[in-house]
């Protein structure tokens, strides 16, 4: 079972206070598929704890995914159904390369970076004129995601140090949306079955 903790940390003005924002729970299962083991397929559950100002958002979530893995870089592609509030399902794509830092023991530390593409459905509401409003409803990439993790494991155990930096793409005209990055921890423990 993973239990990842998100901090948000804003880079210029660093609080000595972090806020909660986000604490999630998931289960999931992961398969290797072939004798080179290339390819592999999970499938997982998810609930998120949601911060204050929340309302509205979905908590659970439902994904499956698809991976293949050409040392040292893996492709990979997953797709998810969001539920609890407005029912919404999502795509992404991602790419990273691995590679190993140190072997400190039983432990290996390696450095995999990310690169990620979201698609997500929208629902897009546009004033016409003063009285008529269009409501439309859009799959479009959302975002644009590159993640810097370092990761301390040793087959049982890891634990993740990662920061992460968002490019969003913006659907709604009226909105500004610039980006936005985090520093987040992971605790992780395999249990054989």
């Amino acid at each position: 079972m993973v239990v990842p903790i998100y901090l948000p940390v804003d880079p210029i003005t660093v609080s000595s206070t972090p806020t909660w924002d986000l604490f999630a729970l998931g289960v999931g299962q992961f398969w290797s598929l072939g004798k080179e083991k290339r390819w592999s397929v999970s499938a997982s559950y998810a609930y998120s704890f949601l911060g204050e100002d929340s309302e509205g958002l979905n908590t659970h979530r439902l994904s499956s995914s698809v991976s293949y893995k050409l040392d040292p870089l893996q492709l990979h592609v997953a797709g998810g159904y969001l539920f609890g509030d407005e029912p919404s399902y999502y795509l992404s794509t991602s790419i990273n390369y691995e590679t190993t830092i140190a072997q400190i023991g039983a432990f290996e530390l390696t450095f995999e970076p990310n690169l990620y593409l979201m698609f997500s459905q929208q629902n897009i509401i546009e004033q016409v004129s003063l009285f008529r409003f269009a409501e439309s409803t859009v799959f479009d990439r959302v975002n644009s995601q590159l993640e810097l993790p370092l990761t301390l494991d040793n087959n049982t155990l890891d634990v993740t140090l990662s920061y992460t930096r968002n490019f969003p793409n913006n659907l709604f005209e009226d909105e500004d949306l610039s980006s936005s990055g985090y520093v987040s921890i992971s605790l992780g423990w395999l249990i054989p079955l």
